[in-house]
């Protein structure tokens, strides 16, 4: 047809346009915010569109998606030109595409283009894979338009919600037919690395999670075995099945799905979990250290430390004796620091088996347990038992001055409840 067509609804159907003259006008509702007009071709089954014209295709506003136009005049005004990206039989690029002749194609003011993956492709398979977006036909005349003429510094590129997070996309100019053209190159980001992720640069605490990925998610390389020099393989099989599996998951996180997964694997409550059994340990030393028998007001020392003695005098007191704390906390983090509860219960007994005026040596026992819960971009719960075993003891240097100690050891069960 030789003539115009402006969509300002709705418009389903097939049809060619030729001709002098002949353009297609998609120009966004009012109605709607934001006002895009939006040429969409394809379907969900074949989502890679086709659009064939040798006049002009005009986006006031508009975003153009699943297109893979042949256009010998395209001016982006304003808009986006969304591109769907993937593999045919798992290793054959396949993308929407602008293909210009004699007119050329317009940039100058296009927003962005906005990459995003049709079917399921992982990082490994997209990796140095390049999709042509635009480019010239053989024997064009037009040439691409943009403000300063080069590609990588005129075209801003979005990532879309399917695409691997492992995935970073670079443009190039591979000068197609003798005439510029817009290529996309995919790059798998290893070792594995999420650095540069905008989901990571959000926050401190989910760019301390992008550490952990090159430990978890990389997959392990055995030393070179020698003759005579065999070397054992780095892991277990059932450790290379846990590592391959973790492995296998970064692969396919997209880009919707790293947020969510940033925070599922938050380090900062285990980091959390272990201040909190630093103060456990620290006030069950400080109980220990406080029943010191060899204070001269005793009555006052030991009352002061919740110890009860068995037995005892102000002036000898018995070497049996026994101690209950309880402590409720709560730490408020600033930021996007962690804010957590937590609850330390104990229960310690001693014996100082061996006691002077100048000098004692006893052995403690204690039970203790710890619950804890971080509430803010993640919210998991701690519950430890911990026993402790070790000696005290004490030695008078002067009438001022007393020397008194204690070393142990503590074994703990942890347990993640959430």
């Amino acid at each position: 047809m030789d003539t115009a067509v402006t969509v300002e609804g709705r418009l389903s159907g097939s049809g060619t346009i030729g001709g002098t003259g002949g353009r297609i006008d998609i120009q966004g509702d009012s109605n709607l915010t934001p006002t895009l007009g939006v040429l969409d071709l394809g379907t969900a089954s074949d989502p890679y569109g086709t659009l064939t014209t040798e006049n002009q295709v005009r986006f006031v506003n508009g975003l153009v998606t699943n297109s893979q136009a042949a256009i010998d005049s395209g001016l982006f005004d304003g808009g986006y030109y969304d591109v769907d990206i993937g593999l045919t039989g798992g290793t054959t690029p396949v993308n929407d595409k602008i293909i210009y002749g004699a007119g050329g194609v317009d940039l100058t003011l296009m927003k962005s283009i906005r990459v995003d993956v049709a079917d399921n492709s992982t990082a490994a398979q997209l990796h140095r894979k390049s999709f042509r977006m635009i480019e010239a036909k053989s024997g064009a005349t037009g040439n691409i338009v943009m403000q300063r003429q080069t590609i990588e510094n005129d075209v801003v590129l979005e990532e879309g919600p399917n695409v691997p997070v492992l995935i970073d996309f670079f443009i190039a100019d591979d000068n197609t037919n003798g005439k510029s053209d817009l290529t996309i190159y995919a790059e798998e980001q290893l070792p594995v690395s999420l650095k540069k992720h905008p989901g990571a640069r959000a926050h401190r605490n989910r760019q301390s999670v992008t550490n952990l990925l090159p430990t978890v998610a990389t997959q392990p390389t055995p030393p070179p075995s020698t003759p005579g020099n065999p070397q054992p393989p780095v892991q277990t099989p059932a450790q290379q099945q846990a590592q391959q599996n973790i492995f296998n998951a970064v692969q396919t996180t997209t880009n919707s799905q790293a947020a969510p997964s940033f925070s599922s694997i938050h380090p900062e409550p285990i980091s959390s979990q272990m201040t909190v059994q630093i103060e456990q340990a620290d006030n069950m030393l400080n109980t220990v250290l406080g029943v010191n028998t060899l204070a001269r007001d005793t009555e006052v020392d030991l009352q002061s430390y919740g110890s009860f003695f068995f037995g005892s005098s102000n002036s000898h007191p018995s070497g049996v004796w026994a101690n209950i704390n309880y402590i409720d906390g709560k730490v408020d983090g600033q930021g996007d620091l962690g804010n957590f509860d937590y609850y330390l219960t104990s229960y310690t007994f001693g014996n100082s088996f061996i006691h002077h005026d100048d000098y004692e040596l006893g052995l403690f026992f204690g039970l203790s347990n710890e619950s804890m819960t971080e509430h803010d971009q993640a919210n998991v719960s701690f519950d430890s038992d911990a026993y402790h075993l070790g000696l005290y003891g004490g030695y008078r240097l002067n009438d001022r001055w007393d020397l008194i100690w204690g070393f142990g050891s503590c074994l703990v069960d942890h347990r993640i409840i959430t």
